[in-house]
């Protein structure tokens, strides 16, 4: 077989699937290339390899998106959708700290939140739904209320995407990060429309 095209098509769907293309590409490139060459050979490939990256359309793309969001491109995953995205975040949260067992989500959340937050009750999670005023919007003293040092993750829709009403994203998440719990907000319908900026 060609290395090189075998080389291009194994690394361009590493690519996809790993936050470290360069090794990724290093594990492709050593399965082909013959046993004793020389370390410097391999450095020198194994540079040129990564300066491509650099260039590959998904890189581009990542860095779009990572500029829009005021996010570091190592930061960016793409996923199918942002049903897969919502639920990698709840069941990561719960994944990552299996000591808790609490949701907080919104009355008003997306299907793909609120429909998963509800199973994951019924399997013995305990799930706590914030109602919204007549405007649409949670109550933060309701929020702060509901927090407790079983809660994995404080999970709400920025923008909803039916009415459009803004949920208070900021104050929200500041009152998590006091107690040291993961918050969580579907942007989807946010970002293009109110300024995002990750790294504030």
């Amino acid at each position: 077989r060609d290395p090189a095209r075998w080389l291009v098509a194994h690394a361009s769907l590493a690519e996809v699937v790993t936050a470290d293309p360069s090794r990724a590409v290093g594990r492709n490139v050593a399965s082909w290339m013959p046993a004793g060459t020389p370390a410097r050979a391999w450095r020198q490939l194994l540079t040129e390899m990564q300066m491509l990256w650099q260039y590959h359309p998904v890189n581009e793309a990542r860095a779009q998106v990572a500029r829009l969001l005021g996010a570091q491109v190592a930061e960016i995953v793409f996923t199918g959708g942002a049903t897969e995205a919502n639920h990698m975040a709840l069941l990561g949260a719960l994944a990552l700290q299996p000591e808790k067992r609490h949701l907080v989500v919104s009355a008003v959340e997306h299907p793909s939140v609120l429909q998963l937050a509800r199973h994951l009750e019924t399997q013995g999670g305990r799930l706590t739904v914030l109602p919204v005023d007549a405007s649409g919007c949670i109550s933060l003293s309701q929020l702060q209320a509901a927090l407790s040092e079983d809660t994995a993750l404080v999970s709400l829709m920025w923008a909803n995407n039916e009415t459009g009403v803004l949920q208070p994203i900021e104050q929200a998440a500041a009152l998590a990060r006091a107690r040291g719990i993961l918050f969580h907000t579907d942007a989807v319908q946010a970002v293009g429309k109110v300024p995002v900026n990750m790294s504030a």
